[in-house]
Order: structure tokens, then sequence, then C-alpha cells
């Protein structure tokens, strides 16, 4: 392994720290508080087991059976999931990459590039992140040139709090989601294929409310992930960049925008004692990501956006997190 550097660009009142290795969130810092979770420690995040901070690529999220169709030609995946696949593969992934990165004054160019089936995926690729800041908003465009035909659904899995990364349970952070529905999942978190509707359902995010106030609900989604771990089907969606999403903690709020159909919230129902920075240990519903992506399994539902991108089409993707102050 190289040695890893850290890369820090600032803008306003918002910083950010990444790593080269695997392009890696580490802090996110509004105003003095750090709203990301992440390690002391660079070496735990070659295990990170719940993705801090993580860059998800190629495939964010669930594939059920492992496997994919492209071209009529069957690809198996690395099964690290029960039976299915999630976020790519365990080891050999572009989480798991050496990245290239150029600082352009508030910007980081990351690149980084997998060659064919390296991680089973076809295609020899080239990746692109570029992280930027404006305005107190964290900018990420995520890019894919392949030589074939090959899946391009990437994610970004910070774990936030906007109360701080050492501030303990999420649960009473307020929560809007603009979605009137969802894609109902299996007990293995794998959509049936079913669009429900949210209304009158925990997953009913439409209006502010509490991340915790359902939570516990005797709610198949709820039962089967431990909490929240669903795909939100986003209102409008044309492939352009479009609000998403409100989160509000004591004092910041955050508003996510994207060019992708989809938001996976996901309660940190995984966080099991971490020990994170400032040696803060991280318990459940420390953190709560806010993964935009395609649909989860989405190459298996003719009807869901697809996320198989063509060869020699470079192909662009962009989600904005924007900070600000609102119970001052």
């Amino acid at each position: 392994m190289d040695e890893i550097a850290k890369y820090t660009i600032r803008d306003k009142d918002l910083s950010l720290t990444i790593l080269d290795y695997g392009a890696t969130i580490t802090n996110l810092v509004f105003k003095g508080t750090d709203v990301a979770l992440g390690y002391e420690n660079i070496a735990d995040y070659f295990i990170n087991k719940p993705s801090l901070g993580m860059s998800v690529m190629p495939n964010a999220n669930r594939i059920g059976g492992s496997e994919i169709l492209i071209n009529k030609e069957k690809y198996k995946l690395e099964q690290n999931d029960g039976n299915n696949n999630l976020h790519s593969h365990s080891e050999k992934s572009c989480q798991k990459k050496m990245y290239t990165v150029k600082k352009l004054g508030s910007k980081l160019i990351c690149e980084t590039f997998m060659a064919d089936r390296e991680d089973l995926f076809p295609g020899n690729r080239q990746y692109k992140i570029i992280y930027e800041l404006k305005d107190n908003c964290l900018s990420i465009t995520y890019s894919c040139l392949s030589d074939a035909d090959t899946i391009f659904n990437p994610t970004q899995h910070t774990y936030f709090n906007l109360n701080g990364h050492n501030s303990g349970s999420i649960l009473n952070h307020l929560l809007k989601i603009n979605a009137r529905k969802y894609t109902v999942n299996n007990s293995e978190l794998i959509p049936t294929g079913e669009i429900a509707t949210v209304k009158d359902t925990p997953l009913d995010f439409q209006n502010y409310k509490a991340v915790g106030q359902d939570i516990m609900s005797d709610f198949p989604d709820l039962v089967y992930g431990d909490g929240y771990d669903s795909n939100w089907c986003l209102n409008d969606y044309d492939s352009s960049l479009k609000y998403c999403a409100s989160l509000k903690g004591n004092r910041i709020q955050m508003n996510v925008y994207t060019t992708q159909p989809g938001l996976q919230v996901y309660s940190g129902n995984c966080l099991n004692g971490e020990i994170g920075k400032d040696n803060c240990i991280y318990r459940k519903n420390a953190g709560i990501a806010l993964e935009t992506q395609f649909y989860p399994d989405c190459c298996h539902h003719s009807d869901f956006a697809s996320s198989e991108i063509k060869a020699g089409k470079a192909v662009t993707y962009k989600t904005v997190y924007e900070f600000e102050e609102w119970n001052i």
C-alpha cells in the first residue's frame, strides 16, 4: 500500500478533508462542527466495515443474486451480503483504490482506473470524482468512461450527524424527503419490484419528522433493516439537478440535491462501538447516510431507471450538500 495522503479544501464556513485512498471523506466541518463520522487512524479505513465516508463505485447498494446481465452476457459478482452483492466488492473496488488527486483552489479532482473484471464488473474504466466547495455547498460529481458496456451507480457513504460527529444519536434529527413513493424490499433488502406510496407508512417524510419517531414500528422494511435502510423514489426525476432532501440538527441544516433518481436513507443501524475520531465511540444510530443513487437492483427491473452505461460514452452524475444555520 502506498503512503496515504490527506487533502483539505475550504470555502466560507465549510471545509472538507479526504484521503487519496478511496477518495474517502474523513472530515466535513461547518462553522466549527465536524458533521461527518470517521476514524482517528487512517489504518482503520482499510477495514471500514460500516463504509464511513466511502465513495462507492461502480455500484452502490445491492444487486440481487450477485449477478448482472449485459448484452446477454452474465457477470457473476462477489457475494458479500448473503446471496447478494453490496457496494460492488469488499476488497477490489474503487473505495479500496488509490486515487491521483489534484487540488485546484477549493476543488479536488480525484482519478483512478479499474481494469476489466478486476472487481468482476466489465470494462476497463476511468473514474473521476470532483469535490468542490462553493457558498457553503459541497458539490460531488462522479464520472465514468468505459471501453465496454457496464454499470455505473455511484454514491457517497458519509454518515452525517449535524450536531457533531461525537454528539451521540441522530434519532432527534428532523428529516424531509422529496418523495411520494419508495421501492418495497424483501427480507434481504432487495426490491421486490413494487413501487408503493409512503402515505400512511413510517417511510413518509414528505414533511419534517424526527428520524426516531417511527423507527421502531412493526413495518416490514424497518424490521428487515433493523431501522431505516430503504430507497425513496424522488419526485419528478428527469436527470437534472433537483432538490432531494433536508436534514436538521439542533443548529445546522443540510439540503441535498441530485441528478440521480433515488435516495437510500440508512440510519446507522450497524454501528456497534466503532472507535472514531477523537476516540469517540459510535453506537447504533450515531450517524445517518443519505445516499443518492439509482434504485437498488435496478439491473433486474426493467421499469426502474437503468444504471447501465455504453462503451466510449463518458457519464456524469452530481450531488450537492448545502449547509446553513437554521435555529439561531
